[in-house]
């Protein structure tokens, strides 16, 4: 009985011990399962880490020499596939630049046996060349053999080439040391002297100053400057004795609330503002001034940003003048106007005087009479007149309204208006400005003309230019054919039947024959001087040499049979003008010596200079010369040298001349010289 309970009891234990085991059993699979679930999230967690880090991690097998993990990051490094390498587990080793190859293969034939750590070049693909860590780390087995290997590459490229840069600036920065070194013991040298010279210029820069504050009180001009709150910094002798003060160290830190004008402190910081806030000086104004007396003045003022070292606006610095005499002069001179106004409004022109600022100041009456638009209606509209201008010349008009007005200088136009009935009237436009006794622009003065009935004259006058131009073609082409009709039957005459004719009746042939050639070339000369006067110019660039060089071949067999010295200037002169023109001039200058110089003519010299607007050229010789009371004379057509009997010509070769050099918007004249000679000259313009 009592085993039987011996035995049950120890049967309970034993259930118990199997119940307790299986308990722990169970703790421990439920622990196991939490280790796998951990297990798995760390996986994750390295797995996405490794993806998304820079480095290359990679795992492979020694013994299959396969690779067991490559991180995405390779692709980045190497600009290969992971499935590649996958795929290749050797071909990582491709890209591995030549000159690092054998010391690569050297540490990975070690690799089994230990960790590396090497660096070397990766050539990508596309060329480009990284330079990467590579650390390798051996697995081994409970056995403690080696199969497996795992490690991490890094881009090092950046590295590398800060290393580079490092190198090369401790080479350069060595260099500089060296070169730092040499220039102390310069610099230590020179330091003394330096010192000595610094002296003297902060002594001559305390001369300076004073001699600039020196000036500053004895200007008539008053100066002051003011920082960014309108408060005074400084200002000259005269600007403190306008306010009342002993000495200009007086007004410093005070601003214009405080001074003997605070009435009017409000308008002068106004414009302190604007000059500060926009930067643009405010210049040549007027503004009235309280005097310590409590008199008013007038003065006009400029004031302009006031700059630090840097460029930054720190403030403003003005100046001004006392103007009020001038002031009290331009009301004497309103007084006066008005003596003068009667004068003005009786006459038949259309007077204005306009102000600096473009308003009308006074107009005569005659406005109504041109325009039919009363003087009220432009001292109220400033802009009436640009508007009754015809289209056709409102560019030219404003052209003239666009210039200098304040130069001492007289300016005219000619221009149409449309009046208010709509007719079209030509108006004679003259202006100049007006300054008063110390020369301050004070407006222009303008008057306008109507020149209608001379602008219809005129026209009439170009139709018959026309009209005469056309008849002396008609008569020139219908002189030419009978003249050389006349002449080649008169060389036929004389050729097939001289011998028959007598003494007479040759000399009658020769003088037919020298006549109709005349005739043919005065028709000639017509013809050019008509297509002179018509012809548009070919303005181009010329070389004035190469134009005296045809000339003298030209004329070569003249000036050697008559042994005339030919003179021409050795430098070279470029101009722009009409080429054939200048060829045609220049050709009637040298012609007019050779046929009136006379047998005395022994020299023909062609000469250059210049002014400010115009080429000037002339032509002299040591002929005949000319009488002074001709030298205006001969240029006109058909106009000769008295002394010129018994000398072939037209008397249209200066006239051509003439012409020619108004086209280029210069004259000709004529120099009587000494004793012999004559000299010709021409100018042509720089402008062209």
């Amino acid at each position: 009985m009592q085993d039987e309970e011996k035995s049950r009891e120890q049967l309970i234990r034993e259930l118990e011990e199997m119940r307790r085991r299986l308990g722990r059993q169970d703790k421990e699979l439920a622990e196991l399962k939490g280790m796998e679930e951990a297990l798995r999230e760390s996986a994750g967690r390295y797995r996405q880490m490794a993806e998304n880090i820079r480095e290359v991690f990679w795992m492979a097998d020694l013994q299959e020499s396969r690779m067991l993990y490559i991180s995405p990051a390779y692709e980045g490094v190497w600009g290969r596939t992971c499935d590649s390498l996958y795929a290749n587990p050797t071909s990582w080793m491709e890209g591995i630049h030549p000159a690092d190859r054998e010391r690569v293969d050297e540490l990975l034939a070690q690799r089994a046996s230990g960790g590396y750590s090497v660096e070397y070049r990766v050539v990508r693909p596309d060329g480009s060349v990284r330079w990467v860590l590579d650390r390798g780390f051996p697995i081994s087995d409970a056995a403690g053999t080696p199969y497996r290997i795992a490690g991490i590459a890094e881009d090092i490229t950046d590295r590398k080439n800060v290393e580079a840069e490092l190198h090369e600036y401790r080479d350069r920065l060595e260099d500089l040391v060296k070169e730092r070194t040499a220039d102390l013991a310069r610099a230590n040298e020179q330091l003394t002297h330096e010192i000595e010279e610094r002296k003297k210029a902060e002594q001559k820069l305390r001369e300076s100053q004073q001699m600039l504050q020196s000036v500053l009180d004895t200007i008539p001009v008053r100066v002051f400057w003011k920082d960014f709150d309108s408060n005074y910094l400084g200002c000259n002798g005269p600007f403190a004795r306008d306010a009342g003060l002993q000495s200009p160290e007086e007004i410093v830190g005070k601003n214009d609330l405080v001074m003997i004008w605070a009435d009017l402190a409000e308008l002068y910081r106004a414009d302190d503002r604007m000059v500060m806030e926009t930067g643009r000086p405010k210049l040549g104004y007027e503004e009235p001034q309280t005097t310590p007396s409590g008199g008013r003045v007038w003065l006009r003022t400029n004031k302009v940003p006031l700059l630090d070292s840097e460029g930054r606006i720190k403030g403003v610095l003005g100046t001004y003048e006392d103007i009020t005499e001038s002031k009290r002069i331009e009301e004497m001179l309103r007084v006066s106007e008005t003596k003068y106004r009667i004068v003005a409004d009786n006459t038949h022109d259309w007077e204005y005087w306009m102000s600096p600022e473009g308003r009308f100041l006074y107009i005569s009456p005659s406005c109504e009479r041109i325009t039919g638009y009363p003087a009220g209606a432009f001292e109220a509209d400033p802009r009436l007149l640009s508007r009754i201008v015809h289209p056709d010349d409102v560019n030219r008009f404003n052209a003239h309204v666009a210039m200098d007005r304040t130069a001492h200088t007289r300016h005219g136009l000619e221009f149409r208006i449309i009046n208010r009935d709509g007719a079209t009237r030509w108006i004679g436009h003259l202006c100049q400005p007006v300054f008063d006794e110390k020369d301050c622009f004070m407006g222009r003065r303008g008057s306008n003309r109507d020149i209608t009935d001379r602008k219809l004259a005129e026209e009439a006058l170009q139709d018959s230019a026309e009209k005469l131009k056309l008849f002396a073609y008609s008569v020139a082409h219908d002189l030419k054919s009978p003249a050389i009709g006349i002449y080649g039957l008169t060389k036929r005459l004389n050729r097939n039947y001289r011998s028959l004719l007598d003494e007479k009746g040759k000399v009658c042939c020769d003088q037919i024959l020298r006549t109709s050639e005349h005739i043919a070339a005065l028709v000639d000369k017509i013809n050019v001087y008509i297509a002179t006067k018509e012809a548009p110019l070919a303005i181009e660039e010329i070389n004035i040499a190469e134009i005296i060089r045809m000339l003298r071949d030209e004329f070569s067999a003249q000036l050697s049979l008559r042994r005339i010295d030919w003179l021409e200037p050795e430098a070279r002169i470029e101009i722009r003008a009409d080429r054939v023109a200048m060829l045609r001039a220049f050709r009637n200058f040298v012609d007019n010596s050779l046929k009136y110089g006379g047998e005395k003519l022994s020299t023909i010299q062609t000469g250059y200079e210049e002014s400010e607007d115009f080429h000037i050229f002339s032509f002299s010789d040591n002929g005949k010369g000319l009488k002074e009371g001709d030298a205006e004379r001969i240029f006109g057509a058909f106009q000769r040298n008295p002394a010129s009997k018994g000398v072939e010509g037209a008397g249209l070769g200066l006239a051509i001349v003439k012409e020619i050099a108004a086209q280029h918007s210069g004259r000709v004249w004529v120099e009587p010289r000494a004793k012999r000679g004559i000299t010709f000259c021409m100018s042509i313009s720089k402008n062209l």
